[in-house]
Formats: structure tokens, C-alpha cells, sequence
């Protein structure tokens, strides 16, 4: 079975027949419109061996078990529930999105377990929500590029 047998279902099941529209590779198997112009569409492929998530905008996201020992339905079936957690956590604003340069620099996303409201992340970098931007401000203790900024910041949120 292909991710999209798998994962086509179980997004109706979830979210609703109507709130997506489906599609056949190469094209996006799954786009949700979006709910922000600013973020963009999220939209799903799937790449035979891993789904990919796109927020249109932002940033994507792979989902590969990256376990050879599976069978094509287990890893179909991995991928759904890491995709479903990743739309349903994105959907109740629980995942912060950043991007430099409106998408065209890089960008990325993070979980959080509370509500953000205000975004102190790489200077230069626009923060979102799904339903849509977070006020950013400043980073006043970081000197250099915005690259050496982002990296400095990353490093901040993994210790």
C-alpha cells in the first residue's frame, strides 16, 4: 500500500471529507487552504518512501521512519499518525512556524505546550501560527549576520 492509501482515509476520518481537497502525484496527494494568506496552503506529498508536509509560505516538514525493516503498510501507517499529530498539533496553533525572508532564506517549526504570543527568535525571521503571525520582537544579544543569529538561536532552543 501507498502512503496515500493509508493516509488519505485517515485524514477524513480526522478532519472531515470536506475540509481538504485530494489530488494525485506528482501534484500534492492532500491541500488544506489555508487559513492565514501570510502562512500559505499546507499541502502533502507523497514521495513513495516518506510524505512530505508544506506550509506553503514557511516551511516543509519529512516524515520517514527511516526503518528498512517495515513493511510498505507499516510505514504507510507510521507516516499517517506522525502526519495527523503534526496537522492536528499545527491546527490548535501549538506549532510556531519561522521563516527568513518570507520562505526564500529558510525556516522551520517547533512544538510548543503553550500559547506564544510574542516571537524572540532569528533577527529577521517572521513567526506564525496556522491561524497567523506572531508580533516578533527584537533579539538585542546576538551580534553578526542574520545566518550566525539563527544559529545562535537555534543552539538557545536545543540546550
Amino acid at each position: 500500500m501507498s502512503i496515500r492509501d493509508v493516509l488519505i482515509p485517515a485524514l477524513r476520518a480526522e478532519f472531515g471529507e470536506s475540509s481538504f481537497h485530494v489530488d494525485s502525484p506528482p501534484k500534492p496527494i492532500v491541500t488544506f487552504s489555508a487559513r492565514c494568506p501570510d502562512v500559505g496552503d499546507l499541502t502533502i506529498y507523497d514521495d513513495g518512501d516518506e510524505a512530505t508536509v508544506v506550509i506553503e509560505h514557511v516551511t516543509h516538514h519529512h516524515v520517514n521512519p527511516y526503518d528498512a525493516t517495515l513493511s510498505d503498510m507499516q510505514a504507510a501507517t507510521w507516516i499517517t499518525e506522525r502526519v495527523i499529530e503534526f496537522i492536528r498539533d499545527l491546527f490548535a496553533d501549538r506549532i510556531v512556524l519561522w521563516a527568513v525572508d518570507r520562505g526564500q532564506g529558510g525556516g522551520g517549526w517547533s512544538c510548543v505546550d503553550k500559547p506564544v504570543t510574542a516571537w524572540d527568535g532569528p533577527a529577521g525571521s517572521n513567526a506564525f501560527v496556522w491561524s497567523g503571525p506572531i508580533t516578533t520582537t527584537e533579539e538585542t544579544t546576538s551580534t553578526g549576520s542574520d545566518s550566525a543569529r539563527l544559529l545562535n538561536w537555534l543552539r538557545r532552543r536545543e540546550s
